[in-house]
């Protein structure tokens, strides 16, 4: 740990006021990373974590002011103006404020946190916590159902911690940046892969079908990046791991997502009796009525809750592409995808690109169409240290509007950077390597 310190602090290039600072923000953000998933569904906790990503986002804003490296980027703007409009549009159309203050509240904590990381350079550090938080709350979790874990327990269990799709969905993104971790060095491949298998594994005692499908898509996708240009060696990969899955399915204590499987392919290949899966039904037809309810309203959407008050279901569509549209139309899609993809997809920093490949693939194309991540936290958590850490890749600051503060004043002003211009002048010899962990 001394060891790590010093070389962070070579690495920081700055004075030892600065450096602690960073460690104390350091220290929030894991804090804030291993609280929502443990008391977010538990009343009256969930307040605590709130109450920790507004300090977060306070402190992280003013040291970032105080060290004039306040940058709105691009995707951060689009990001900005994704939430303004879904609010502009809720306070003309629909009215419905249940979902105003999430919204709000988890694109500025992403920006937060994808400032912090863009301007600092601690993206594999965020991202270790984020990692190391979820492995925390799996620990947590195994702490309150041990009893049901040892004895094979059929059931779906989590309910403690609030809706199940969300418990799997935590352990699938923890999962994923154990993954990612893991892919960044060789040395640190069995280290960050075998708890990244656990956090899956353990996704599965929530009986979500969705956790079990962005989990293989994660590990499809890990293994064919493992092993690049190897494709028969990945395909034979995951064909193997396939059956070691299928035998882990069999075993007692799966067998709640088995038998929910079972039902969903009895259910669309001919399935009769007890077999019929109502639930995968009703969403297949809640994304088809949302699709038909968009077309009324293609371009700017009804406003949020729109789905829930037209459509005639009363609730959320199950679906992050119906629920952008109905919501926000093709703007907000434009407005949301932006920045989701250009930081995933096209990405400068080859360390950090596997994870963009895992983070776009396993969770973000799943979940446009069989889950929430527009309303989830723990996907503007790990967006946001995605997009910081592309940010600070080579070409991040192209085009970007500067908040700078005088160097004798406190009044702020705000400056363009030139498209060819690749860093400004006040972070020209700021430290933007990565720090190994």
């Amino acid at each position: 740990m001394k060891l790590w310190l010093k070389m962070y602090w070579r690495r920081c290039n700055c004075d030892r006021q600065e450096f602690v600072l960073r460690l104390f923000l350091l220290a929030i953000l894991g804090l804030l990373f291993v609280s929502f998933p443990c008391m977010s569904g538990i009343q009256p906790f969930n307040l605590i974590p709130i109450a920790i990503s507004v300090v977060f986002a306070l402190l992280a804003f003013a040291f970032l002011y105080w060290k004039r490296r306040l940058a709105l980027t691009p995707r951060m703007a689009s990001l900005l103006l994704f939430s303004i409009y879904s609010v502009l549009m809720t306070l003309i159309g629909s009215r419905d404020y249940s979902m105003v203050f999430t919204i709000i509240s988890n694109v500025l904590i992403c920006c937060a946190v994808a400032e912090y990381v863009s301007l600092t350079g601690d993206g594999p550090i965020a991202l270790f916590l984020y990692a190391v938080s979820m492995l925390v709350f799996g620990a947590v979790f195994c702490a309150f159902y041990w009893q049901e874990i040892l004895s094979f327990n059929t059931e779906r269990i989590g309910e403690l911690f609030g809706n199940l799709n969300t418990v799997g969905l935590h352990f699938v993104l923890g999962a994923a940046s154990f993954l990612g971790l893991s892919l960044m060095g060789k040395r640190r491949l069995l280290v960050f892969a075998i708890p990244g298998m656990v956090l899956g594994a353990l996704s599965f005692l929530t009986g979500s079908r969705a956790s079990l499908l962005m989990f293989a898509l994660l590990v499809i996708v890990w293994i064919f990046v493992l092993f690049q240009k190897k494709v028969w060696l990945s395909i034979i990969t995951v064909a193997c791991l396939a059956l070691v899955g299928f035998a882990i399915l069999s075993l007692p204590m799966f067998a709640s997502i088995r038998s929910r499987l079972d039902e969903l392919i009895t259910t669309f290949f001919g399935g009769e009796g007890g077999n019929y899966d109502y639930s995968g039904v009703q969403r297949l037809n809640m994304i088809w009525d949302g699709l038909f309810l968009w077309t009324k309203n293609a371009i700017f959407g009804y406003g949020m809750g729109s789905f829930a008050a037209l459509s005639g279901y009363g609730t959320y569509s199950h679906s992050t592409l119906v629920e952008i549209l109905c919501n926000s139309g093709i703007i907000g899609l434009v407005l949301f995808a932006y920045p989701v993809l250009t930081s995933s997809f096209f990405y400068k920093n080859n360390s950090f690109r596997p994870f963009g490949y895992l983070f776009l693939i396993g969770c973000v194309i799943p979940c446009l169409f069989i889950g929430m991540m527009i309303y989830s936290k723990g996907f503007y958590f790990l967006f946001g240290v995605l997009l910081g850490a592309y940010e600070n890749s080579i070409s991040g600051f192209a085009g970007s509007l500067v908040i700078e503060r005088k160097k004798k004043g406190f009044l702020p002003f705000i400056k363009k950077i030139p498209t060819k211009n690749r860093l400004f002048a006040r972070v020209s010899t700021f430290d933007r390597g990565i720090v190994r962990l």
